[in-house]
């Protein structure tokens, strides 16, 4: 069985504004992006990533390369 995570905004924003590589929200979302577990989300979820991005100054190509 595949395993399957929900990522709390928070993480997510924290991986992307820490500059430590052994930041553990860093790792978490790197597993993610390496296929180590399905990410389920749903679309108040991708809502509140981009508006929380945003609200970190991520570019509009940032924000959709993120979320795709």
């Amino acid at each position: 069985m595949e395993t399957r995570a929900v990522l709390d905004t928070n993480v997510i924003l924290a991986a992307q504004i820490s500059e430590s590589p052994d930041s553990p929200n860093r790792e978490i979302v790197g597993r993610w992006r390496a296929g180590e577990f399905a990410l389920l989300v749903s679309e108040d979820i991708v809502a509140e990533y981009i508006e929380k991005l945003q609200f970190l100054g991520k570019s509009p190509g940032e924000i959709v390369r993120f979320i795709s």
